[in-house]
């Protein structure tokens, strides 16, 4: 006696389907392993971009906070003259123009950290009447022309490090200017017209910065 057939066991693909729809497996089927792939590449592409979405509102979130860790850092690595604007054996004053959210990190950092082995004094420039000298002057973006204009008149030729976030700012006015690229800050440095401010910055604060001598044009 034939020892009867065994039972043909469903597909791995087809267990749990319905048995309505048995018969339209091979066509219902056909195309799954495509369907499946486009679909986990439609989930990557939605992680990526919640990821680079996320990352980069990280960076607006902490960019103050990196702003005012540059900042420090400038005054570490660049040396003033014998004949600083300011009465360099008692604090190191920054300016901070406006009412930017740098000013907070900054003041923070000023509490606990010096410069030179001087305390770090921030104030805030609202107006032409708050100026008063100081070792390096902070320039965020978007702000009142005429007021950016009779500060810089303050500063004249006097030895303090201009710093500023509008387009090209370390060529058309300061001396280093912050830019973003691939959602982080990074700074460039015009080096030039920081030597005739009698500025002279550390070579290894030029090796992280992008050197920028020359305006467009000339």
């Amino acid at each position: 006696m034939k020892s009867p057939l065994p039972r043909r066991s469903s597909p791995p693909i087809a267990r749990g389907v319905p048995r309505a729809v048995r018969s339209l497996e091979p066509m219902a089927f056909a195309n799954y392993p495509y369907r499946c792939g486009l679909w986990m590449v439609v989930g990557a592409l939605a992680l990526l971009w919640s990821m680079a979405k996320a990352h980069s509102q990280d960076l607006i979130d902490r960019e103050p906070e990196i702003k005012a860790a540059y900042l420090y850092n400038f005054g570490r690595y660049v040396e003033w003259p014998a004949a600083p604007p300011v009465n360099a054996e008692k604090e190191f004053v920054i300016g901070v123009v406006g009412d930017s959210p740098v000013a907070a990190p900054l003041g923070t950092i000023a509490r606990s950290k010096k410069i030179n082995e001087l305390p770090i004094v921030v104030h805030r420039f609202k107006s032409e009447k708050d100026f008063r000298k100081c070792q390096m002057l902070y320039i965020p973006a978007a702000q009142d022309a005429k007021l950016v204009a009779a500060l810089m008149k303050q500063v004249g030729n006097s030895a303090t490090l201009v710093v500023g976030d509008d387009e090209d700012f370390a060529l058309k006015l300061g001396h280093i200017g912050f830019y973003s690229d691939q959602n982080s800050v990074k700074f460039e440095i015009n080096s030039k017209s920081a030597e005739k401010a009698g500025l002279k910055i550390s070579s290894k604060l030029l090796r992280l910065g992008r050197i920028v001598n020359q305006k467009p044009g000339k």
